[in-house]
């Protein structure tokens, strides 16, 4: 592949026949054939010119450090899986293949509309993950060649991620392929697959994207607005739409919303989507529950009753809080607009240069492999230096001259 470094060991296998990915599509459970398709299916992906790296079991992160710029030879696949034959299987992205990942309904849907009416090209390869979307679909990922680069990009509001890389490498992420297995228990599995090789998938392009992005627009999310009028004052209950309205647009809401996934921010998930439709439209106990209990339909494992209660009750507490101090989405009730004592000037660098080569390259793997920022990385570094020097290096304490062990306390906040 372009996006490939020159220097890789030839592949030799030969690609799975059509019965042996089916076989392997229909395993749910780590049994030795089990191991074998996963082990099969690697070497297939391989053969077939896409860029092949490995996860742990059942697991959807954590790929090994250098992933983006290391492709792996069939051998030391082979040698990973003897050692780990319960890897899941993940396929890196670049030019030559790029996956479009739909994981709202509504997303999926319009996708659908679009290559229906010919705006956008038909994947030749699609994949069903195990995240529950609702109306009996699940979260698809779609292959494409990449003609024009299009790197990593998340798009929560909009409902679709992109996994892709430019031509030198740069931007790169990776996809769970079939017949890996789901944190939630369910196997990936092949929905179409057309194509012989990398180079037979059809190109998606950065005006396919801009589409997509278009007609995607999020749609305006439920706010505090039927409670906290724009001077932050609460309105009466005869201001607010019929409780059968606000239900039924509830109701509406949350059939767009993400499916709770155990192992996978079930109970933030299940939270979030409360406050917003419970506080968003002003629900009571027993319509609250009504509308969660339909989104209940589509969590995997669904929410006990009680369960469903206490987080109902929970959003509304949350939610008259937040109306009585006038919190609305940043909203401030009748108050000026606050004014700074100071300005605060454009942070410095991380000075990434201070540590140790070896644990300078460490903390940038680290960073690259968990993406999250150099800062973060190099704040858990710093923390493991303490913790190894906490027994074996003392320092003198500046008031009473008292030797006393050297220690670091760190707080880390991201936002």
């Amino acid at each position: 592949m372009d996006s490939c470094p020159k220097e890789t060991a030839p592949n030799t296998h030969q690609p799975a026949s059509k019965s042996e990915l089916e076989t392997a599509n229909n395993s749910f459970d780590f049994t030795p054939s089990m191991t074998a398709s996963l082990h099969a299916a690697a070497l297939d992906y391989n053969a077939r010119g896409m860029w092949v790296t490995y996860l742990p079991p059942n697991a959807k992160r954590a790929p090994p450090t250098g992933f983006q710029k290391h492709r792996q030879s069939d051998r030391e696949l082979e040698q990973h899986w003897q050692k780990a034959p319960g890897s899941n299987v993940a396929i890196v992205t670049g030019i030559d293949c790029m996956v479009l990942d739909l994981d709202t309904l509504r997303a999926l849907d319009k996708a659908e509309e679009l290559i229906n009416d010919g705006r956008l090209p038909v994947p030749k390869g699609i994949t069903e993950t195990g995240k529950k979307l609702g109306d009996g679909k699940r979260g698809q990922h779609w292959y494409f060649s990449n003609p024009d680069g299009l790197r990593n990009s998340q798009g929560k509001k909009v409902g679709f991620d992109i996994r892709g890389g430019d031509d030198k490498g740069n931007g790169r992420g990776y996809v769970v392929a079939p017949p890996s297995v789901h944190p939630s228990g369910r196997v990936y599995k092949w929905l179409r697959d057309d194509f012989n090789t990398a180079k037979d998938l059809t190109p998606f392009t950065q005006e396919h994207l801009d589409l997509l992005k278009r007609e995607l627009s999020p749609e305006p999310e439920p706010e505090l607005a039927s409670l906290v009028l724009a001077d932050g004052s609460v309105a009466n209950e005869d201001d607010w739409p019929p409780i059968a309205e606000r239900e039924r647009r509830a109701l509406s809401y949350v059939a767009q919303c993400s499916a709770a996934i155990s192992g996978d921010g079930g109970h933030d998930t299940t939270l979030k989507t409360a406050l917003k439709a419970v506080g968003g439209f002003a629900l009571d106990q027993a319509t609250g529950e009504r509308v969660i209990g339909a989104y209940n339909k589509r969590c995997e494992p669904p929410w006990s009753q009680e369960e469903i209660r206490h987080k109902v009750k929970n959003a509304i507490k949350i939610s008259r809080e937040r109306a009585r101090y006038g919190e609305k989405l940043g909203n401030r009730g009748s108050w000026d607009e606050i004014i700074p004592l100071r300005r605060e000037a454009a942070p410095e660098p991380y000075p990434i240069s201070a540590f140790p080569d070896g644990m300078r390259q460490a903390i940038k793997d680290s960073a690259e492999r968990c993406q999250v920022p150099i800062e973060m990385a190099a704040a858990a570094a710093l923390g493991v230096l303490s913790a190894a020097g906490h027994g074996v290096v003392d320092v003198a304490d500046l008031r009473s001259g008292q030797p006393k062990a050297v220690s670091l306390f760190l707080l880390t906040v991201a936002k």
